[in-house]
């Protein structure tokens, strides 16, 4: 499974480029529609079947899209194999101590 996030559409809509990069069909939508960032910084609007072209909103990955994700949405992929060490550390930790 991939990850992704949920974010309102008006704070994607944020982004200075976001009607020339989106779909036609993200006009239709309001503002508070809920809508979710991929790890590869595409949009679509059901992240239960990723694979239907349909859903999709946003495509077009620019150099400009991926900054703004990252700085002023604060879009990132966690660090699983990190989180997951931490917790095994935690648990061996508290293992020791009983």
């Amino acid at each position: 499974m991939r990850y992704c996030k949920a974010f309102l559409l008006k704070d994607l809509r944020q982004f200075k480029d976001w009607s020339s990069l989106s779909k036609d069909q993200s006009n239709e939508l309001k503002d508070d529609h809920v809508v979710y960032m991929l790890e590869n910084f595409m949009v679509t609007t059901n992240p239960l079947d990723m694979d239907c072209e349909s859903d999709y909103i946003l495509k077009s990955v620019t150099d400009e899209w991926e900054d703004f994700c990252k700085t002023t949405l604060k879009f990132e992929v966690p660090d699983w194999e990190a989180e997951s060490q931490a917790v095994r550390e935690a648990l061996a930790s508290a293992g020791s101590q009983s």
